[in-house]
């Protein structure tokens, strides 16, 4: 399947019955994605404030491993972009000149400003996917709103094959500072312990989390323990020397303070007040948030604390 040859894409629903067929031609390859140009095909209509007019030209994305397809429509005769029009589906199949996936009916509607929204929830509620799938399905979703939150200038080709913007951001870091952290990217959730460990294949042993924190002054902390530990405020405000107890940070306040979201926070790359407890340094390797809910990186818990520039105490309770 060579660029510039034809492709055949056919839609199907939960019970791989085709619903909708038409052809387009392949732009661009990769061993897990295809990026594809077509026309609008169907009569001219007004969706959710956007026109769409016979011909407007699609360039479209879709991958073997992720869970979605990305949009992207042009006016036909301008050719400025409309928005992003993004399906959650079942990783599409590639053979012999044709593209099939099976739609899972949640949609994500992205406008040129940015804004988005979350369209047809109840028709995929009475889809009553397996429990699998519904991960997968919500993963996707979020994979999909953190790929658009960076705000207006997107463009597909930008991103072909996807990027998460958030560590593409972590991985520039590391490279333009020359620490010997490596990145890894992985098709399944990293939000959690169990998870982080489970998609890396070690024991949460082997991993650190960072907890974020606002002291009493509104400065960031960042409390770096081991992944089955748990952190103590009063230590933390001990070994740090700070006029009070921190709080705990709000899932807004990370993403603000440190440029990441929740489940994806490094422990280095940003300015905040680092400590890390003493039990992150027993292992020679350890593994932690690589800027998405889908990365970790990995590295000597030394080299960690060589990036964020953090004190070492003991805060765990």
């Amino acid at each position: 399947m060579l660029p510039g040859s034809e492709i055949t894409i056919i839609k199907q629903n939960l019970q791989e019955q085709e619903t909708w067929r038409y052809s387009g031609q392949v732009l661009q390859r990769t061993p897990d994605a295809v990026l594809i140009e077509a026309t609008f095909n169907r009569e001219d209509s007004v969706f959710q404030g956007i026109p769409l007019i016979k011909g407007d030209l699609f360039i479209e994305a879709y991958y073997t491993r992720r869970w979605f397809n990305i949009f992207e429509m042009h006016d036909r005769d301008s050719g400025a972009v409309k928005g992003w029009y993004c399906n959650v589906t079942r990783p599409a199949l590639l053979a012999d000149g044709t593209l099939t996936y099976v739609d899972l009916a949640l949609d994500l509607l992205v406008y040129p400003d940015g804004h988005w929204l979350l369209l047809d929830e109840d028709e995929y509620q009475a889809l009553q996917v397996s429990a699998e799938e519904h991960a997968q399905a919500l993963n996707a979703v979020e994979e999909l709103k953190r790929l658009f939150s960076l705000g207006a200038g997107f463009r597909l080709e930008h991103i072909f094959p996807v990027t998460d913007p958030y560590e593409a951001r972590l991985k520039t870091t590391i490279a333009e500072h020359g620490w010997q952290i490596e990145h890894l990217t992985f098709d399944q959730s990293t939000h959690s312990v169990a998870e982080a460990a489970l998609a890396a294949r070690v024991t949460p042993q082997d991993l650190v989390k960072n907890i974020c924190m606002i002291a009493p002054d509104g400065l960031l902390v960042v409390a770096i323990v081991k992944g089955e530990d748990r952190v103590s405020a009063v230590y933390v405000a001990e070994a740090l020397g700070l006029d009070g107890t921190p709080r705990l940070a709000t899932t807004e306040e990370i993403l603000a303070r440190t440029g990441y979201p929740m489940g994806g926070t490094p422990s280095f790359g940003f300015e905040a007040l680092f400590v890390m407890d003493e039990r992150t340094f027993e292992k020679p390797l350890v593994y932690t948030g690589g800027g998405s809910p889908t990365a970790l990186v990995r590295a000597d818990p030394h080299e960690l604390q060589r990036a964020n520039g953090g004190l070492t105490a003991s805060i765990r309770k």
